[in-house]
């Protein structure tokens, strides 16, 4: 027995050394929320639960929505998107670096898939498995009753793998399929409608993206920077994107929330219509009193992170004292050319390709970094970190208001311990949102309905560290997965290989073309109206700001809150005409869909167009203007060690509204 059990041990060794490295790396994609309409609601792949669905959160495999009566909903996969109409249950049953299968048991999906490349994308459904083999529009109908499955492809080609056959769809062909077995009906497809219509509209916005021209059309979350910002050519690091309108003091990863994702962990869900592509990709530059994004250098499908930071703490940081017994955390942005190190399980492959659009990439200065004895430049600018209550970080509340901006001079001092946060995640970490009222979710009998696949999917990664025992959520079961046919399922014939690396082309800083810009309609003001950075917190529970009508000062004895942003106005499409800097060598463009958010039923927007409207936290908040970008760019001068402290002006507490 002892020698069985020697021997089996031996070989599970032999088969776990077996397994390639970066197998056990997560996924370099993700789906974002993009869109909501109406009331659609989420859950996580890790909590047995249901929730309202939040803008810019991503999604991967094990995650589900539901769209209720009258809502929609829109995810991105890089160039890709999944837009639901409603009453739709969808699921994620697997999404990596070579496959997207989607489980849509009721309901209509409507996909635009731009670019394929090495994917295998599949739709399962109750009467067929949909294969998505070349870029096109497709449809898929779901009957209420899961008996009747409609597969509609305007642009493109697709094959519906059933329990009998195979059958493929031609272009502007309608195939419906039952569950009963019967022969396929192939018809013409019917005219678009109204639903068809909101997809073309939106697609079309997005094939005259300017910004495709600056990234990656794989980088996800790009289709929002044309309506909320501008592009301009730095000496230094190349082409940036400015956001045109922001909160006075506002820093990157100030305004939003900390949710806790599997596998990554802490994620960074920003609130702004545009806040996905600069928190997950590319870096933040301080440059001539503003922020910029600096992208870095056009690969094939830049690696999700998910969140390009570095947190910071220590003996010598005494901001945190501020909130009692449970602490706080600090963090601010990782500038260009400095590494990210995951706080998450990644071999060395991953941590280049993660890093390779921002850093030059050796085994020396990425995989081998000690990420606490570095010179960072942004914790040296004034504003830049930002901290909040412990409480409030694994509560996955709104950073807003309750963010201390730490002082230049405390955030000079401060340790930095790594790019991942030492809090313990709790249930609603990961469920993000509180809901106050009963969240609609798909009747029992859809959840359990059963699919046809035609790929097993890929298990989900695992978690790579243990939540505390008192927090630790319900694993959700898979919804009557044994029921699932597979005896009759045929097998996958074109699985890809996992890919060798990330394709970085051959660019050189010098091939940057020099720009004329349009100005910046609304530029930072400057140095010396940044954020007071002399208050330090004392020692009390409540971080709330003073309530409204009093002077937005910060008394000695409080920290200073950081003001909350207004929301941007919807995305309507491409920007008007304008001079724009001349492009590097890119992919070949393809189009993307515009994005537009949905707005929380409890808080109307000031500004949202009738037929789609943005959710947006109500905020009030002053705007303030960026210097002009000039043609004859000056050398890049680092932000001084120390700022004299001054009273920040004596807010009107009114807010103010975007054009």
């Amino acid at each position: 027995m002892r020698t069985t059990r020697l021997l089996t041990g031996t070989l599970a060794l032999l088969l776990c050394a077996a397994v390639p490295l970066h197998a056990q790396d997560p996924s370099a994609r993700v789906a974002r929320a993009s869109y909501l309409q109406g009331d659609v609601s989420f859950r996580p792949g890790t909590v047995d639960d249901w929730t309202s669905a939040t803008l810019n959160y991503p999604l991967t495999t094990g995650d589900h929505l539901w769209t209720d009566t009258a809502s929609r909903a829109e995810l991105q996969v890089g160039s890709n998107a999944i837009r639901l109409g409603p009453l739709s249950a969808f699921e994620i049953l697997a999404l990596d670096d070579n496959h997207v299968q989607i489980r849509l048991s009721q309901g209509e999906a409507l996909v635009r898939v731009r670019s394929i490349d090495d994917d295998n994308i599949e739709i399962d459904t109750p009467t067929g498995a949909v294969s998505l083999i070349r870029t096109g529009i497709y449809r898929i109908d779901v009957s209420e009753d899961g008996a009747t499955s409609t597969v509609t492809v305007r642009v493109g080609g697709a094959e519906v793998t059933t329990n009998s056959s195979t059958v493929p769809v031609d272009p502007q062909t309608t195939v419906l399929f039952t569950e009963n077995g019967a022969s396929p009906d192939v018809r013409a497809a019917a005219p678009m409608d109204e639903y068809d219509e909101w997809a073309a509209a939106r697609d079309r916005s997005i094939d005259r993206s300017v910004s495709a021209q600056y990234v990656s059309r794989d980088m996800t979350g790009y289709q929002d920077l044309d309506a909320n910002g501008s592009w301009d050519d730095d000496p230094d690091y190349g082409h940036v994107w400015i956001p045109t309108r922001v909160a006075f003091g506002w820093a990157p990863y100030r305004y939003g929330r900390w949710a806790w994702v599997e596998p990554w962990g802490w994620t960074w869900i920003d609130d702004a219509p545009w806040g996905f592509a600069p928190f997950h990709y590319g870096r933040w530059a301080y440059v001539r009193n503003r922020w910029v994004w600096a992208p870095g250098v056009i690969v094939r499908r830049p690696v999700y992170a998910p969140a390009l930071v570095a947190f910071v703490g220590g003996s010598h940081f005494t901001v945190a004292a501020g909130w009692g017994a449970g602490g706080g955390t600090a963090w601010f942005p990782l500038a260009p050319g400095e590494v990210y190190r995951p706080s998450y399980r990644a071999s060395d492959r991953y941590v280049r390709n993660v890093n390779v659009t921002n850093v030059h990439v050796t085994n020396i200065n990425v995989t081998n970094v000690n990420v606490t004895n570095v010179h960072y430049r942004n914790q040296h600018v004034a504003g830049a970190v930002t901290a909040v209550s412990n409480d409030a970080f694994a509560g996955s509340r709104s950073i807003g208001r309750r963010a201390v901006v730490v002082p230049v001079n405390e955030a000079s001092s401060a340790h930095v311990v790594g790019d991942g946060a030492s809090v313990k995640p709790t249930r609603q970490s990961v469920l993000v949102r509180r809901s106050t009222t009963t969240v609609a979710r798909p009747p029992e009998r859809v959840i359990t309905r059963q699919v046809v696949s035609k790929n097993t999917p890929s298990p989900r990664v695992q978690p790579n560290r243990p939540m505390s025992h008192a927090d630790q959520p319900a694993r959700a079961t898979e919804p009557n997965a044994s029921a699932r046919p597979t005896a009759r399922v045929r097998p996958n014939v074109n699985v890809q290989p996992y890919p060798q690396s990330n394709e970085r082309p051959n660019a050189k800083s010098n091939d940057r073309p020099v720009t004329t810009v349009r100005p910046n309609v609304n530029v930072r003001a400057p140095s010396n109206e940044q954020p007071n950075t002399t208050a330090r917190p004392a020692p009390r529970t409540d971080v709330n700001p003073p309530a409204s009508g009093r002077s937005s000062e910060p008394r000695a004895s409080e920290p200073r809150s950081a003001p909350e942003p207004h929301s941007a106005p919807e995305s309507r499409g491409a920007p008007e005409s304008r001079s724009a800097p001349e492009p590097r060598t890119a992919p070949e463009s393809r189009g993307a869909p515009v994005q537009t958010e949905r707005r929380e039923p409890a808080t109307p927007a000031a500004h949202a167009a009738p037929a789609e409207q943005q959710r947006q936290p109500e905020v009030k908040a002053r705007e303030h203007r960026q210097p002009e970008a000039r043609p004859d760019v000056e050398k890049r001068r680092e932000a001084p060690e120390q700022e004299k402290p001054k009273r920040e002006p004596r807010d009107s507490g009114s807010p103010s509204h975007r054009g």
